[in-house]
């Protein structure tokens, strides 16, 4: 019995500390190869198990499309129904995101007697559901389900 206690305990404890976002904010990317980029922009790598995506040269946006998800082909004429983002547009609503939230977990914290934290730290794979939009034909373009790479969190 004391066996069965401790397990739901224990249980019980996992997931109050696994809990994921399940309000995801999507965002819609745009694939932009620059030639003359003095890295590799788009190539799979064993390590990650997936294609790697360095968008945009100078921008520093790195994505993981793995291996195991799936991406989807459709017709250029559908693409307006994608709002794609820039990468300043992406910033603005994450730190947006970032001031809200942190609000809102302080005063939480606040209400139940808890240790106010000093900053929030959630990467962009918690605020963000992100799909990289590539053009591969002037008929055709490819969604890709991607993680960003690299997530060092910030304050």
């Amino acid at each position: 019995m004391k066996i069965f206690i401790k397990l739901i305990v224990f249980l019980m404890f996992c997931f109050s500390f696994g809990q994921k976002n399940t309000n995801k904010i999507k965002v819609y990317v745009k694939l932009e190869i620059d030639d003359t980029c003095f890295r590799k922009q788009k190539f799979f790598s064993e390590e990650e198990q997936g294609i790697i995506f360095n968008n945009q040269c100078k921008s520093g946006d790195s994505f993981l499309f793995k291996k195991t998800s799936t991406s989807d082909t459709i017709c250029i004429t559908k693409l307006k129904k994608y709002k794609i983002s820039s990468s300043a547009k992406i910033k603005e609503i994450e730190k947006k995101w970032r001031k809200d939230k942190f609000t809102e977990v302080q005063q939480k914290n606040k209400r139940e007697g808890r240790l106010t934290l000093p900053y929030h730290t959630f990467d962009k794979n918690y605020i963000f559901e992100t799909y990289l939009i590539e053009k591969i034909s002037d008929d055709k373009f490819v969604v890709y389900p991607v993680i960003w790479r690299g997530q060092n969190v910030k304050q």
